[in-house]
């Protein structure tokens, strides 16, 4: 057997087996992770406004006809509660039993997730009707805080149908929002709320000059944190789409509605400076002002997502926070006009499609819940329930601390166009591709998506999602890759070895006397630059 055929077939063979040994990797490491199966549901409480519960009245309240309690019983009959006992007849339900509900329900207690296998620890105590007029929290009224000349207003508690139609808890397989600082400009966050608790850094008070940015004297600041990265609300309901993500307060009102565009401004760059990977600008801010549309446009040249809300209002000088913006829009001034690359501009919804506010066609870039969306109120008010386009900015602010910690050499141009890329049509038809629906810009965010796999730009460096056991992989195959390259090499370099010795010995003769009877021999007196 000629050894040089031998040995390039050995090569091959170790070259199949080695690839073979990577494709042979357990299938769970390949395989996005899968988390269990994710639903609505319900924990039957002891009671509600005084009354047992009951089938008919949950089907009202949380999905708007009795007659629907029908489909409830179907839903549910038979199954095994973690409490003991299953649903048998439409007329009985005990305390703790756990409820799974169609994708439509909405109300006070619907909660989202892989459904529990052990019981609640208790039953919900008797549930107050919710009203529509603010009740103060059951703890007193609100304390009132240093420097605040009046306290923070509280509010009812209202639905988290916001946190259960975006489901964060499906992206956090992926992505938590870790190492992330998420600069907020707005009323600075109160950090005595526990839901907040290890969450927020020191970040600074614009207004008093303080290096800290800790005291919310209208609770808006704290609402929009806990959106972005809480804990629970007073309801024990999650609110936070990036629970892992750092908030930095940048204060710039005390008990005044609106930010002087100076203070904005340069509460940007303090989060610029900070290190901020996203910054989220609040109710009280104008990005039109052109002080702070200059400084939007310098945050976004740092590689800082910016997250504004989308004008609304009369249409007036037609331009956009970016770096050739120069002129001076009036307070509410829309733009239709494209924003620097890393700054979005976000629309309020409810949860039947409505605007929040009235978005001009163009706008907007993507939408988020932003009418009666619930979080965390400032210590002493509870839950809260709020409506406004800031809310939606929160609710992006936190998506975008997905994307970067999923994808963490995504620049903020393509996180910001991942954001859009990844966004679900909506709208009143359905369809964000009509004049009328680009209200709505690309859509709702999807925050799944958004982490599922970079498709803005390129890969953004994290291939596999970030997965070790991808990664190992793949160092894998690129060693076996590079094993079989060099064996390779070897065996061609030794079969020109003994190609050059069989050459050497031509009739015998050495490589110099062979050459020398093949060279032609050149007539006398033919010039050496001639032959």
């Amino acid at each position: 057997m000629n050894p040089r055929t031998s040995g390039r077939g050995a090569a091959l063979r170790l070259a199949l087996a080695l690839l073979l040994a990577v494709s042979w990797a357990p299938r769970s490491a390949l395989a996005a992770p899968s988390p269990e199966e994710f639903v609505k549901f319900y924990v039957v409480a002891v009671a509600y406004g005084g009354q047992p519960e009951q089938l008919p009245s949950i089907a009202e309240r949380l999905l708007g006809d009795r007659n629907r309690a029908t489909e409830l019983f179907d839903m549910n009959k038979g199954r095994p509660q973690p409490a003991g006992g299953n649903l048998t007849d439409i007329g009985t339900l005990r305390p703790g039993w756990y409820l799974v509900l169609p994708w439509d329900a909405l109300g006070t207690g619907v909660r989202y997730g892989a459904l529990p296998v052990t019981p609640p620890a208790a039953p919900p105590p008797d549930i107050a009707p919710a009203s529509g007029t603010p009740t103060p929290s059951t703890s007193g009224a609100p304390a009132r805080r240093e420097g605040c000349t009046a306290s923070a207003a509280a509010s009812r508690p209202g639905t988290n149908w916001g946190q259960v139609r975006l489901a964060p808890e499906v992206a956090w397989d992926r992505s938590r929002g870790a190492d992330v600082l998420v600069a907020l400009v707005d009323s600075g966050v109160d950090t005595q709320v526990s839901a907040l608790a290890g969450r927020v850094a020191p970040g600074a008070d614009m207004v008093t000059g303080a290096a800290n940015g800790n005291v919310d004297c209208t609770g808006s600041g704290t609402a929009l944190a806990g959106i972005i990265a809480g804990g629970t609300n007073g309801n024990g309901a999650a609110v936070g789409v990036a629970p892992e993500a750092e908030i930095l307060p940048v204060r710039v009102v005390d008990n005044a509605d609106r930010a002087t565009p100076d203070d904005v401004a340069s509460g940007i760059t303090v989060a610029v400076s900070a290190g901020a990977g996203v910054i989220a600008l609040g109710g009280v801010t104008n990005p039109a002002d052109e002080v702070v549309a200059d400084a939007i446009a310098d945050a976004a040249e740092h590689d800082v997502v910016v997250i504004i809300a989308a004008p609304a209002g009369p249409s007036a000088q037609p331009a956009s926070p970016g770096p050739a913006s120069t002129a001076q829009l009036a307070p509410g001034a829309a733009s239709t006009s494209p924003p620097a690359a890393g700054v979005l501009r976000v629309g309020g919804v409810g949860a039947e499609g409505q605007l929040a506010a009235q978005y001009r066609p163009g706008s907007v870039d993507v939408v988020a819940p932003g009418i009666d969306v619930a979080s965390v109120g400032a210590a002493g008010t509870g839950a809260v329930v709020g409506s406004g386009t800031e809310y939606a900015v929160a609710f992006v602010a936190g998506a975008a601390a997905l994307v970067r910690a999923a994808f963490p050499t995504m620049n903020a141009a393509d996180v910001a166009r991942q954001l859009t890329l990844t966004a679900a049509p909506v709208g009143p038809a359905g369809d964000a591709g009509t004049a009328e629906d680009s209200r709505y810009g690309a859509g709702m965010i999807d925050l799944a998506a958004a982490v599922a796999e970079p498709l803005a730009g390129d890969a953004g460096g994290i291939p596999f999602g970030g997965d070790p056991a991808l990664w190992s992989l793949a160092a894998l195959g690129g060693l076996a890759l590079a094993l079989v390259a060099a064996i390779l090499w070897r065996l061609r370099a030794r079969g020109w070895r003994e190609a050059a010795a069989a050459d050497d010995d031509v009739d015998g003769r050495p490589e110099e006397s062979a050459a020398q009877t093949v060279m032609p021999r050149w007539p006398a007196g033919v010039a050496d630059e001639d032959r």
